[in-house]
């Protein structure tokens, strides 16, 4: 891979976006697992700009002894996305930030989405998610989708190097810049278990949340096109045949899309009838996000679009069997046991589910554990391998 490298990890994740955190938690995980002699290739340095280090409290030690704070007077894209784009927040110089970096020996810095004064002088590579504005402009104001296409457009034809989670990012990347698309490399994330995860018992959080001891669960932010309600729809047509399975959904409860969203499914669950059937947690730590999949009889991913699905990696790691929605992503990761539903159809859902109830267990399967966590050592080694193979990649072509 060349000679060693100084590798700056800009963090991700706020309350209102986790898996920018997941993200990076877990590309830092799956470095800090690699062999000593390719370790001895790199050196990481976890930047702290303006991301929600409490999301980061579950890292091994070496993270705090690594992380370095580094002021800047501009929010990275997300942070922009997230944090309400119609408020239209000033487009500042991104400078002082790299400045910091440079100065700090960095010569690889990821995830790093250029702004339009921007002025680096290291190799970088930027990360795109998704597309997701594209395929359901409906869910955004007209001011998003022209932010996001101005930034999008800005990334593809000031960086180098483009990283994406998925080829179906890649085919939407292809078909909307064209005249980019060399610069794409694909680089899908793994969750990266943690050893203690399977010595802890889930039930001690049944106590803790006050839930019945079977349940399918959905761990999503509430967004609209996470598609919460095919799976409130579900229960309901199940609840009129008598079948009453309990729904447990973890995820932040807010939508800065539309305010109210959160409020017309709680609706939904009172005009189905289904009110006391479903357990709406909010943002729980991870670790017991965890032991709650590991309780549940199955995991439910109803989502309209994403760009690579953490919670189909978690189930995978966990070997956590999953209904998915029918989406091309979903077909892509295709983690094993999974079954496939249209989502737009709670009839589909409802009969898997029907099933499900009444032939799966609950809690952890240590026989499916095992292997899962067997293949998972496999997979997230890629994982790291393959980030490695970029940044070193990156820096020789810039030299």
């Amino acid at each position: 891979m060349g000679s060693r490298i100084r590798i700056g990890l800009i963090l991700q994740g706020s309350l209102g976006w986790v898996g920018g955190a997941e993200y990076c938690k877990n590309l830092l995980k799956a470095l800090y697992r690699l062999p000593r002699s390719i370790q001895q290739t790199f050196e990481l340095v976890p930047l702290a700009t303006e991301a929600d280090l409490s999301l980061y409290e579950d890292m091994p030690a070496r993270f705090s002894r690594e992380l370095r704070a580094l002021s800047t007077n501009t929010r990275t894209l997300w942070q922009r996305l997230v944090r309400y784009l119609t408020r239209s927040p000033r487009r500042t110089n991104n400078n002082r930030f790299l400045a910091s970096v440079e100065d700090s020996g960095i010569n690889f810095l990821y995830p790093y989405n250029p702004q339009p004064a921007d002025s680096l002088q290291l190799p970088a590579a930027a990360w795109i998610p998704d597309f997701q504005h594209k395929s359901l402009p409906h869910f955004f104001t007209e001011q998003e989708l022209r932010q996001r296409d101005t930034d999008y457009e800005r990334i593809a034809r000031m960086t180098s190097c483009l990283v994406l989670s998925s080829k179906s990012v890649a085919m939407d990347f292809q078909k909307y810049y064209p005249r980019h698309q060399h610069k794409s490399t694909l680089l899908p994330f793994r969750t990266v278990v943690d050893d203690t995860w399977f010595t802890r018992d889930p039930v001690e959080q049944l106590q803790r949340h006050r839930l019945p001891e079977r349940y399918f669960l959905v761990a999503n932010q509430f967004w609209q096109h996470k598609n919460h309600g095919v799976v409130f729809e579900a229960l309901g047509i199940l609840r009129q045949l008598g079948i009453c399975p309990a729904l447990v959904c973890t995820g932040h409860l807010a939508d800065y899309r539309r305010t109210e969203y959160v409020e017309q499914c709680r609706e939904s669950l009172r005009n189905l009838g289904i009110g006391d059937q479903v357990h709406l947690l909010g943002v729980i730590p991870r670790s017991e996000q965890i032991q709650l999949i590991r309780q549940s009889v199955a995991v439910i991913q109803p989502s309209l679009f994403e760009g690579w699905s953490s919670v189909v990696e978690d189930c995978r790691s966990l070997g956590k069997p999953v209904a998915l929605s029918e989406i091309p992503v979903h077909r892509e990761q295709d983690p094993p046991g999974a079954v496939f539903f249209s989502p737009a159809s709670a009839q589909e859902l409802a009969a898997t589910l029907k099933a499900w109830w009444g032939d799966f267990p609950h809690g952890p399967q240590g026989d499916r554990e095992e292997t899962a966590r067997g293949d998972n050592e496999a997979l997230t080694a890629t994982f790291a391998t393959r980030f490695l193979q970029i940044a070193h990649s990156t820096v020789h072509e810039a030299a």
